[in-house]
C-alpha cells in the first residue's frame, strides 16, 4: 500500500488553510498547516514533506518565495507550488523557472490544484 502523501500547506489566509486540510485529508493525504515562513521552517524542521503548497505574500519576515529558498538550501530536491492573488511578479517569475516550481492563482480550482499535487507525488491517488 502506498505511504499518503504529506503537504504542508503555508497560508496566512484561515481560510484557505481549512479549506486545503479539507481537501487533502480527504484526498487521503497528510496535511499540516503553518500561518507563515517562520512556522512553516519548524515543520520542515522536524518532518519532510512531498509537496509545499505556499502563498506567495505573507507578512512576516519571509514571503512565500523566500521561504522556498531558505528551505532548498538544505533540501533542492523540494517540490512546490504556490499559490497567489497577485499579478505575476519578478521574483514570481524568476523563481518559476525552477522546473520543481509551479503556480495557481487565486481563486483557484481546487481539483486542478489537486491534480497537481498528486502528479508531484508518485505512488498517490489520482485526483
Amino acid at each position: 500500500m502506498p505511504e499518503k502523501a504529506k503537504i504542508l500547506v503555508v497560508d496566512d489566509e484561515p481560510g484557505i488553510r481549512s479549506l486545503l486540510k479539507y481537501e487533502f485529508t480527504h484526498l487521503g493525504c497528510d496535511t499540516a498547516l503553518a500561518e507563515n515562513a517562520d512556522q512553516a521552517l519548524a515543520l520542515l524542521h522536524d518532518s519532510a514533506f512531498d509537496v509545499i503548497i505556499t502563498d506567495i505574500r505573507m507578512p512576516g519576515s519571509m514571503d512565500g518565495i523566500d521561504l522556498v529558498e531558505t528551505y532548498r538550501k538544505q533540501n533542492p530536491g523540494q517540490k512546490v507550488i504556490f499559490i497567489t492573488g497577485y499579478a505575476v511578479e519578478d521574483k514570481l517569475t524568476a523563481a518559476l523557472q525552477n522546473p520543481l516550481n509551479h503556480c495557481f492563482k487565486k481563486p483557484f480550482d481546487i481539483s486542478e490544484l489537486a491534480k497537481s499535487v498528486f502528479q508531484l507525488t508518485p505512488g498517490s491517488p489520482s485526483a
